[in-house]
């Protein structure tokens, strides 16, 4: 799970690029078919900013007494007088508040169905060219052969990655959660609340809660403690081989820790599979 935060009391059209679309290109190369869950902060700030927002909310002295209506003795209709709880108490204008955040919603779901049509439309039409020039390429009969080698195996490498961000796009929650920049920090345990039932749902992790081997757990251990912040694959067979894990239980081994974020293992790709980066977290 991959949590995108923006400010919400800023975001606009012209910086949601900035704000989420450049993350989340950079999620869809980096963590193929990552899920990812949107927060904005700054939700109290919404509508805050205008003297009519401001006059909507009011601070209520200890004790308030309220004559009743038309009445012109304060004496009268003793039984109308209304007293406040003892300690002030903040009324504010939660439907305007709601309704600020509904919208700000509505902004950001339309804004993300623009960006992942248009992001998509530009990976199918870079790959419509590749194809184009790895074709032309492959048809030459060029003398510099090693140049059209290195060429060819760049553009293959990059339509590989291209095709792997169509074949397994992000996966981004629906619901947008907010959160308050207040010292109360409004809306936190609710976000907090749920992130833990994200945490358990078998349908978005389901490697979460597998039941692993206990030499399965004393290896992800032993490579935990080794210095540095990657290990090439030779390593990762040599440590292995202490608890007689090798060849696909190995692989199968490395994927669920990449699956559950123990690790980062780009299995898919010709040169960085050969490396795996064993304390992504530090």
């Amino acid at each position: 799970l991959v949590m995108v935060v923006y400010n919400a009391a800023t975001l606009c059209e012209e910086n949601f690029y900035s704000y989420i679309g450049q993350w989340l290109d950079m999620l869809s190369v980096s963590i193929p078919g990552a899920i990812v869950k949107i927060v904005g902060t700054h939700s109290d700030l919404l509508n805050s900013n205008t003297d009519t927002d401001k006059k909507k909310s009011m601070l209520v002295s200890d004790v308030e007494l309220k004559p009743a209506e038309n009445s012109t003795d304060p004496t009268e209709n003793e039984g109308d007088i209304s007293v406040t709880d003892s300690q002030p108490t903040i009324i504010r204008d939660v439907g305007n508040h709601t309704s600020s955040v509904t919208a700000n919603k509505e902004i950001i779901h339309d804004l993300l169905q623009k960006y992942l049509s248009s992001k998509n439309t530009k990976i199918r039409d870079e790959l419509k060219s590749l194809e184009h020039d790895i074709n032309k390429v492959e048809k030459s009969g060029h003398a510099k052969m090693n140049v059209n080698e290195a060429a060819l195996t760049m553009m293959r490498v990059r339509e590989k990655k291209l095709e792997n961000i169509l074949q397994n796009p992000l996966k981004i929650l629906p619901e947008i959660s907010f959160t308050s920049a207040s010292n109360s920090l409004e809306e936190i345990l609710k976000l907090t609340d749920e992130l833990e039932h994200l945490a358990i749902d078998k349908t978005l992790f389901p490697h979460a809660q597998r039941h692993i081997p206990g030499h399965w757990k004393r290896l992800m251990l032993k490579l935990k403690q080794r210095k540095g912040y990657y290990l090439y694959w030779d390593d990762v067979e040599h440590i292995a081989e202490w608890f007689n894990i090798k060849d696909e239980e190995l692989r199968e081994f490395i994927k669920h820790l990449h699956d559950t974020a123990d690790v980062i293992w780009f299995r898919e790709d010709p040169a960085l599979c050969q490396i795996v980066f064993h304390k992504p977290k530090m």
